[in-house]
């Protein structure tokens, strides 16, 4: 994949019109520290569903990756958005 900046709205009309049998997708590994309020949706949600989830709760976490450190610690967010045929998993 190559990094590119898109405007939201010009993405959402390239959505809404994309032809091509693979369109692009968004994904972005650093949205929780563009996006944090995104993440707190996100948060509630998942801990729900996931009753492993420590959502920062040191008590209950089982995060091995926390090990590493935060230099040496793999990506493990992702935000990924695309439109149908775009090749994500999700599509919003």
């Amino acid at each position: 994949p190559l990094p590119a900046s898109f405007e939201m709205g010009d993405y959402l009309n390239y959505c809404e019109s994309a032809a091509e049998e693979s369109p692009l997708y968004l994904f972005d590994r650093t949205f929780a520290a563009k996006c944090p309020r995104l993440l707190e949706d996100f948060d509630g949600a998942l801990r729900e569903s996931c009753p492993w989830w420590s959502g920062g709760d040191e008590e209950s976490a089982h995060d091995l990756f926390g090990l590493l450190g935060e230099t040496r610690r793999p990506d493990y967010q992702w935000l990924i958005v695309g439109p149908k045929r775009s090749g994500s998993c999700f599509h919003i």
